[in-house]
């Protein structure tokens, strides 16, 4: 070996290159560290999650609807169509009160002391939604396929009518936005 390569050796030695890959991996796993502490804090701190929702069809042959909203939901297709990240659709379990009946006076007939009812009962902790729900959902098809839906604590009830093919767009149209706190 010549003078120079030796000399260009020691120097490469003298760079402590092992203490730079370590001062790396440290960066590293700093980044890594920030960005999976930011996006748990996007779903914990500050955020309520996505809307917290109680469903109830009123159609004659529920089912159908369901699993088309239930298939949409899985499919990961609400998030994108949506832009609900943990939207929580309660289909089966409902609060206690909130019954049919309830949402077709408050909702489709519009009964201004049972929709105030219902306000009270959407604010109460449920479940998993400690401070309650964000608001319903209706679907019904009389006289036409139609969704209803009211933001909770609001007194005004939002109705769209819906083409079959067009139902999953409906449903996103008609969710209410989070109004829990942070």
């Amino acid at each position: 070996m010549t003078s120079r390569v030796r000399m260009m050796t020691n120097m490469m030695r003298e760079c402590r290159v092992p203490d730079l890959r370590r001062s790396f991996r440290s960066a590293l796993a700093a980044a890594a560290l920030l960005c999976g502490c930011l996006g748990a804090a996007d779903a914990v701190a500050g955020m309520s999650g996505g809307p917290l929702v109680v469903w109830i069809n009123l159609s004659p042959d529920p089912e159908p609807v369901d699993k088309r909203i239930q298939a949409y939901l899985r499919s990961g297709e609400a998030k994108r169509d949506c832009g609900n990240f943990g939207l929580l659709i309660y289909m089966i379990r409902k609060p206690a009160g909130i019954t049919p009946a309830m949402a077709t006076a408050a909702l489709i007939n519009k009964q201004p002391t049972v929709l105030a009812r219902l306000n009270r009962l959407l604010r109460k902790p449920f479940w998993h939604a400690d401070d309650g729900m964000d608001g319903i959902v209706v679907y019904s098809e009389n006289p036409g396929p139609k969704f209803y839906s009211v933001t909770t604590g609001k007194k005004e009830v939002r109705e769209l009518e819906v083409y079959l093919k067009e139902l999953e767009t409906g449903f996103c149209v008609m969710l209410p936005p989070v109004i829990r706190n942070p």
